[in-house]
């Protein structure tokens, strides 16, 4: 009941009373007071105080008084725990929020892939999954990034649409790859979290066990050395507008994307043909010249390897783990993943080459 609804009823109640208690209620004020003061000239007269209401009993105010206000005080009560039952129990709308379970948050936390319905896995997998607040999910399944939309609820996950480097990987790394791969390729997976350990099951298709990463977050590297050398695969492109906005939304790699740096020259392949150029790499700055094509391939679709645009443009670059961005201010971003110890370069698409070409 509001208070205007509670005001309302106790109008209307004690309107109702005084209208059945008008004589019984009306009151000799001058007389009152005539008695009072002959009451202080003689204090020993006999003069006895007028009555209030002759011959009628005195009415009982106060006690219906009283009963209106503790109905009015019950109804406020009532009105308030029901208040704080809403507040403190989240009213009807439910809510998503993971912090539901308990345990470590489902969102923000580094998670490490301990074992899959196969069994445990190899401490030397970096098979790892991290879910933003924003909704974003990534991560690696041992041998391929991967990354996509998720929308989170209590207890299911529902992944949109999840792409994924093309590595071919060999042995313990694969099979791993694979497992993963089956249970987050799409639609909906239940979780629970139990402490610093994540369960993600699909129905029909295998469970996953995560624990949550407490060792300190790997630090940038910005060590020339310590991307000269091996072999990186693009994993994510993100573009610029050249106006006022950095970068755009992260698009998947064409298959084959990947380049490799040493001795002050880089060689790649942009997914379809094989380019060099000169590379001069300082702490955490890199410039790229004379990028020239050595294959001439006739593409099936050009606009999906404009990402050497990027490379021609970059500026910066960091190291964290096993990623490596490199970055132009205004054209855009470029992600890549090293290619681990037995791991297999994807294969760029072939064609046959007609000349040496610069582009």
């Amino acid at each position: 009941m509001t208070d205007d609804e509670l005001d309302a009823r106790l109008s209307d109640a004690g309107s109702r009373w005084r209208d059945r208690n008008t004589e019984a209620a009306r009151v000799d004020f001058g007389a009152i007071a005539a008695n009072d003061s002959a009451d202080a000239a003689d204090e020993s007269a006999d003069s006895q105080p007028l009555p209030l209401v002759p011959d009628s009993p005195a009415p009982k105010r106060s006690r219906r008084t009283r009963i209106l206000v503790a109905a009015s005080a019950a109804v406020i009560v009532a009105v308030v725990a029901g208040v704080l039952a809403v507040e403190l129990g989240g009213g009807s709308s439910g809510g998503n929020s993971p912090a539901a379970q308990g345990g470590t948050p489902l969102t923000g936390t580094n998670w490490q892939l301990v074992a899959t319905q196969h069994g445990a896995v190899d401490t030397g997998t970096n098979a790892t999954l991290h879910v933003a607040s924003s909704g974003e999910l990534s991560g690696n399944d041992g041998c391929n990034a991967f990354g996509g939309r998720v929308s989170i609820s209590a207890d299911a996950l529902t992944l949109g649409r999840v792409v994924h480097t093309m590595m071919g990987c060999l042995g313990a790394n694969g099979t791993v790859g694979q497992a993963v791969d089956a249970v987050l390729s799409g639609g909906t997976v239940q979780y629970a979290i139990d402490g610093d350990t994540l369960t993600i099951t699909k129905a029909g298709t295998g469970t996953l066990t995560y624990t949550a990463q407490r060792q300190q977050a790997t630090p940038a590297t910005t060590d020339p050395a310590a991307i000269t050398g091996p072999d990186w695969v693009l994993n994510t492109v993100q573009f610029g507008d050249n106006i006022a906005q950095a970068y755009g939304t992260a698009s998947s790699a064409p298959a084959g994307a990947q380049l490799k740096f040493a001795d002050s020259r880089l060689v790649g392949s942009d997914g379809c043909n094989s380019f060099a150029a000169m590379a001069d790499l300082g702490s955490g700055t890199v410039e790229v010249s004379d990028l020239a094509y050595t294959t001439s391939v006739a593409c099936p679709d050009v606009s999906n390897w404009n990402w050497t645009l990027v490379l021609k443009g970059a500026t910066h670059w960091t190291l964290t783990g096993d990623q490596l961005t490199i970055t132009d201010a205004h054209n855009g971003k470029l992600v890549f993943t090293e290619v681990p110890d037995g791991g297999t370069l994807p294969a760029p698409i072939t064609g046959t080459p007609t000349t040496t070409a610069s582009k």
